[in-house]
């Protein structure tokens, strides 16, 4: 965003969602305080996560950053060539998405352990870092599904409303188990 134009539903959309989940996973973090450290940290990182999501939204640096790199690529000479170079960050993002869930589901102490609520909220902490992401390198094939517009609000909203949800239900659970 970075300029003065009202929030558009979308905008609000994700903030509502990303500040409730934030709310959700903090509230869940001071609950798990004495059963167990490592959760209640994890739940303390994903809240900052999900506000830090709430503040990029309204801010737009994703978007700001997108037009800063489309800048360099014009002085460069090369902005009409960047499809090519979107797609390789975007397969390189994927992957990298990929590679990381695949090595910490198979990290040593992992098989070990109980797939826990917060590890859940993680995932979906991870998944909107990258949604992010792929909204930054902008490929226009992928902009068209993001930002199809469904109803009061484009396609990405309900993404991020799924995940936010996702978040919130996890830590309430957390929160109401005491674990």
């Amino acid at each position: 965003m970075l300029s003065d134009a009202p929030l558009n539903p979308t905008q609000l959309a994700g903030i509502m969602a990303f500040g409730m989940a934030g709310l959700a996973a903090v509230y869940a973090s001071r609950s798990t305080r004495s059963a167990n450290q490592p959760e209640t940290r994890q739940w303390c990182w994903v809240g900052i996560f999900q506000i830090l999501f709430c503040i990029e939204i309204w801010l737009g640096t994703r978007h700001a950053a997108h037009d800063i790199a489309n800048d360099w690529l014009r002085a460069l000479g090369i902005y009409q060539d960047r499809a090519t170079l979107q797609k390789w960050l975007l397969a390189t993002i994927v992957l990298s998405g990929a590679f990381a869930g695949f090595a910490w589901w198979r990290s040593p102490g992992r098989i070990r352990q109980k797939f826990t609520l917060v590890k859940l909220a993680v995932a979906c902490t991870a998944a909107v870092v990258l949604l992010f992401l792929i909204e930054t390198v902008s490929l226009h094939a992928m902009d068209r599904v993001l930002y199809h517009q469904t109803g009061p609000v484009l396609l990405i909203a309900y993404a991020w409303m799924a995940s936010a949800a996702a978040v919130t239900g996890l830590a309430w659970r957390s929160a109401a188990s005491g674990k």
